[in-house]
């Protein structure tokens, strides 16, 4: 039944909140998604993912809600693989020799990883 519900909201998003936001403000369809999608779905699931995640629990402390949501700090590996990222994006990748020698770096990783795992 949550799917459907869902389902409902994306449907909602897409055929009347998109069009609504550009038809009244101008504001342009992508920019109308990330503002929608972000309110009327992804906001309503955490928000139940949340509630369920609470409900579930024998003892009902925040602590043991973050564990039980994996919601932990940011570690030195986090911001490691942050950066790693940020500088693939593709508007990077052209950007000079940062992008594409962090680029080569991944996926020099990437293949000597798997021909290990052979």
């Amino acid at each position: 039944m949550m799917f459907g519900v869902f389902s409902l909201f994306l449907w909602l998003t897409v055929a009347a909140a998109i069009p609504w936001l550009r038809d009244a403000f101008g504001i342009a369809p992508i920019l109308g998604w990330y503002l929608s999608g972000t309110l009327l779905v992804l906001l309503p699931i955490a928000i139940f993912g949340g509630v369920m995640a609470w409900r579930e629990l024998p003892v009902k402390k925040m602590s043991e809600w973050r564990k039980r949501l994996r919601l932990v700090h940011m570690n030195r590996g986090d911001f490691l693989w942050m950066i790693i990222g940020r500088h693939c994006l593709p508007g990077e990748m052209d950007r000079g020799p940062i992008g594409q020698r962090t680029l080569t770096k991944v996926v020099e990783y990437t293949v000597n990883r798997e021909t290990r795992q052979i």
